[in-house]
């Protein structure tokens, strides 16, 4: 099934979502609200297989959601680290948290 979008007021007619939208709000691939299953809604608005570094795939409403601030990457949760962000001060990965100096 093709999925369809309203176009502008002035002109009342149906267009066409990019081939990657399941709903869609305009017509270019970074127009989507919604994606096919198995695919993930990114920050930008496109249908994507696997989220960006900084982000996890929610597996319940198929969007890429932030990871903690400390995280690198992340999954399941937003707090479930995988890596820690490099930068000023070095953290240290335990259990899925970031610590700035391992816990007691």
């Amino acid at each position: 099934m093709i999925a369809l979008y309203y176009g502008p007021v002035t002109d009342n007619k149906c267009y066409t979502c990019d081939v990657s939208c399941k709903t869609c709000f305009g017509p270019q691939s970074l127009d989507c609200s919604s994606c096919f299953t198995g695919w993930l809604l990114d920050q930008e608005g496109s249908c994507v297989e696997h989220c960006p570094s900084g982000y996890f795939a929610h597996p319940e409403t198929q969007l890429c959601e932030e990871c903690s601030p400390t995280c690198e990457r992340c999954e399941e949760t937003r707090d479930k680290c995988v890596s820690c962000k490099k930068g000023k001060y070095r953290l240290l990965l335990h259990e899925g948290t970031c610590w700035s100096n391992c816990p007691e």
